[in-house]
């Protein structure tokens, strides 16, 4: 340590009159000090301690009354009748270095300047004659002592800062109701620290380029903040949550945060700041305002009725009604209650052909939009608004009864025989009992509650009322029943026939619901496949009604068998529910009293080409 030359007295620049007042005490005594550690051996030690301290003012001698007190935790200055003492507490002294201000030869760093710096503070509150002051707050004149304790640690030839001050890092963070908070503590010791530097370095002729006029350690030329304490990682400006963003650009100064996000922390790493972040803890979105969205909907999860399936704000994030569950919300969705494709509006397309079913004429067939869906030799249809569909069965020659395929046949269908039929339209399906009830109003059914279920228990006498009330709203004669060789050529497959069993297969279970597969009650139409003209359920579900008497075939007839001679009972084809799967061979007959309604018994509707 360099020898110190004597300083003539330096005076702060201080309001301060004596009006004769005893203020005993400056500080809290017996409250416990952060620095009490700092403990000093013997009077004879502070006795050497204190002259080297006064003489840094030019004071040749020390003017205070060094006084043991057990009432302090380590020194404290006090003015008491008219004398003033620096009173320290034997109890807490421990052994220091010799300290021997005056030899050149004392080592490098064997002065604790930290242990200086508390007495110097004392001395502080006694040459600011703090214990006659009326117009200073607490706060006030600690900060006073301060800045004069950084005077007298570099003016007794302190050089590092961080050092020096150590004490003054200990002390509380924020302030209280007699001591201000540290770093404004720690920035007004470095103001009486650059006061003395400042002096030292006139009186040598040194330059400006070395004043640290804020004694932060980093000299005013390379200060971005010369009058502000501040670090070397932040180029001399204040940094109070040590982040390294300086406070003036830190948007959050007092959270340590990336410069990325401006001085402000990111607590979830989602790359939004924890004061912008709705959710700072849980990874988010922007959109969602740091909040997490698993379905990315822009809904945040916490507000999401629905947070794996994305949908509208308005909608509390949930999808929009969906009936089939074909994606296509129900708004607009042509065929809300059938599974369909997005690019058709939500309706199915059978055949694959890109013309959805309800506007197809051949669902079961690839088709042109030119031909309303069908092939450019394939058949049509007509709609009905009440019945719906009715297949166009193109005419032709075939052969009725018991053929080669129809294996297991019964007595009356035989011979098989030759029969030509003209163009005519068959139902879809078998009429349902919302078409019954439209027309005809309720009635007592096998399978109840069950629209889309064949209607039964209606005799073959009721058909025909049913058939004469529905041609009075349409036009008389344009309903009927099919005949029964209309029937066998259309479950046949007509002109597309594959010469199936059953109609559309030689499976039964594929096209037929029958006692192995019903349940024992009848089903909605169209739950099997259709045959090859796309009418559906014409094996099983229910027997259907036709027109023609039941009689013995003959060997052949141009326009199929006539009734027998005395026949009374109408034919029913197509086996039932609670039938066998062979009763819904193509060529199986059946025949039943036209005035008893059964419940396996239905029947489907028939309407001339022409």
């Amino acid at each position: 340590m360099a020898k110190l030359v004597a300083l003539g007295l330096f005076f702060l620049s201080i309001s301060c009159s004596l009006l004769g007042q005893n203020n005993d005490f400056f500080g809290n005594p017996g409250v416990e000090d952060p620095c009490d550690e700092l403990q000093y051996e013997s009077n004879a030690d502070l006795e050497t301690l204190m002259k080297e301290i006064m003489g840094a003012f030019g004071m040749l001698k020390n003017p205070y009354i060094l006084q043991p007190c057990t009432s302090i935790s380590n020194c404290q200055a006090k003015v008491s009748n008219g004398k003033s003492y620096i009173l320290y507490n034997p109890s807490y002294i421990g052994k220091i270095r010799k300290l021997n201000f005056s030899s050149a030869d004392t080592p490098e760093g064997s002065l604790d300047w930290a242990i200086v710096g508390v007495l110097a503070h004392e001395v502080g509150h006694h040459i600011n004659a703090h214990h006659t002051s009326t117009h200073l707050s607490n706060h006030q004149m600690e900060l006073e002592a301060d800045y004069l304790a950084g005077y007298i640690l570099y003016m007794l030839g302190a050089t590092d800062f961080q050092e020096a001050s150590a004490c003054l890092r200990t002390v509380r963070e924020e302030s209280s109701p007699t001591h201000p908070g540290r770093q404004q503590r720690i920035v007004e010791f470095g103001k009486g620290w650059s006061n003395a530097q400042q002096k030292l370095l006139k009186g040598k002729g040194t330059t400006a380029k070395s004043v640290d006029s804020d004694g932060d350690g980093i000299f005013d030329n390379e200060d971005e903040c010369p009058n502000e304490f501040g670090s070397a990682s932040t180029k001399g400006c204040p940094d109070s949550d040590n982040d390294g963003v300086p406070n003036g650009p830190d948007r959050c100064p007092y959270a340590a945060g990336p410069l990325a996000w401006s001085g402000c922390p990111d607590s979830d790493e989602d790359g939004i700041p924890d004061h912008e972040d709705g959710c700072p803890t849980l990874v988010g979105t922007k959109q969602t305002r740091g909040c997490p969205d698993r379905d990315k909907d822009g809904v945040p999860d916490s507000e999401d009725r629905c947070p794996d399936r994305p949908g509208p704000a308005a909608d509390n994030g949930c999808p929009p009604a969906d009936i089939d569950g074909d994606g296509v919300p129900d708004i607009s969705d042509r065929c809300k209650t059938e599974f369909g494709m997005r690019n058709l509006q939500g309706c199915p397309d059978s055949d694959g052909d890109g013309i959805p079913d309800v506007d197809d004429k051949c669902p079961m067939e690839k088709g042109l939009p030119l031909k309303g869906g069908c092939p450019e030799s394939g058949g049509e249809f007509i709609s009905d608004p009440l019945l719906g569909k009715l297949v166009l069965v193109k005419g032709g020659t075939f052969k009725m009864g018991c053929t080669l395929e129809q294996a297991g046949c019964e007595s009356d269908e035989f011979p098989a025989h030759t029969v030509t039929l003209g163009d005519y339209y068959l139902s879809e399906t078998e009429v349902t009992q919302y078409m019954w009830k439209s027309v005809m109003g309720n009635t007592a059914f096998s399978a109840p509650n069950c629209d889309e279920c064949p209607v039964e228990s209606v005799s073959w006498e009721q058909v025909q009322v049913f058939i004469n009330q529905l041609n009075n709203k349409v036009g008389a004669g344009t309903y009927r029943l099919p005949s029964e060789a209309e029937w066998e050529y259309a479950a046949r497959g007509g002109s597309k026939s594959k010469g199936y069993r059953y109609a559309g297969s030689n499976n039964p279970a594929e096209v037929s619901w029958s006692s192995e597969n019903s349940g024992n009650t009848p089903k909605p139409v169209k739950g099997k496949k259709p045959n090859e003209l796309g009418l559906y359920d014409m094996s099983g579900n229910v027997w259907e009604w036709c027109s023609s008497m039941f009689g013995s075939y003959r060997q052949e007839g141009p326009d199929g068998p006539p009734a027998s001679s005395n026949g009374v009972l109408p034919v029913c084809r197509g086996g039932g529910w609670n039938y066998p799967p062979t009763n819904g061979r193509v060529s199986d007959r059946n025949l039943d009293d036209p005035s008893i309604p059964f419940n396996y018994i239905g029947f489907r509707l028939a309407k001339s080409a022409n």
